[in-house]
């Protein structure tokens, strides 16, 4: 694998040229923030690479799939008006995927973003981030997540169940508050979860002020 780290003030359009199928679209399958979130790619960081692409004669669409966590970004629509929110309609053309094709793995089925599946030529731009899961997320995430449906996300994270400890456990409900599935009910002073809710995230475990 050739990797080449670069910074966007170097000469992205010689870099680019030969990398790409000429005449061919080019999906950026990026992440386009949180609303308010500052630590996120912005605009301006992401719009080199846009005009880079566009001047070696490609069209460009920014591209990204529905989260499946309690966010205004886990719906198309809700996606769509925060990406106008951060700027973005500003760089170019953008699409919140809703259409997706069936692959299977291992006996299961993965929902994957039809455009990405389709596409010729793909430039992904991923922010490293921690992960209470996988340590840190970078490129592997932003496709191997981030191309697929919310169901498919869910099933992934469904696969790591976390464990209380009664004996830690306080009822304290930071662990309730916190669950994006609402999966969480606090019984008899008890943490008590519902496994069939349970994403498996891991918002729990790490929130825990007990670590029960």
């Amino acid at each position: 694998m050739n990797v080449k780290l670069f910074k966007p003030n170097e000469n992205l359009v010689d870099i680019f040229k030969g990398k790409f199928i000429p005449n061919e679209p080019v999906i950026i399958k990026m992440h386009f923030g949180e609303p308010g979130n500052e630590t996120a790619f912005k605009p301006e960081d992401i719009k080199p690479y846009v005009e880079a692409l566009k001047e070696l004669g490609h069209e460009v669409l920014m591209m990204d799939t529905p989260v499946a966590y309690n966010s205004p970004r886990n719906t198309k629509e809700g996606y769509e008006k925060a990406i106008k929110e951060r700027g973005y309609d500003t760089v170019g053309a953008y699409k919140v995927v809703d259409e997706y094709v069936n692959v299977d793995i291992d006996n299961m089925t993965f929902e994957v973003a039809k455009d990405l599946s389709e596409a010729k030529n793909v430039l992904v731009i991923s922010h490293i981030k921690g992960h209470e899961c996988a340590g840190f997320g970078g490129a592997i995430k932003n496709l191997g997540m981030g191309a697929l449906s919310a169901k498919t996300k869910k099933i992934i994270h469904n696969a790591s169940k976390p464990e209380i400890d009664p004996e830690k456990c306080i009822g304290c409900g930071v662990c309730a508050k916190l669950c994006p599935a609402k999966a969480i009910d606090i019984i008899d002073e008890k943490a008590n979860p519902d496994w069939n809710k349970c994403w498996g995230c891991s918002i729990c475990e790490i929130s825990c002020p007990q670590e029960a």
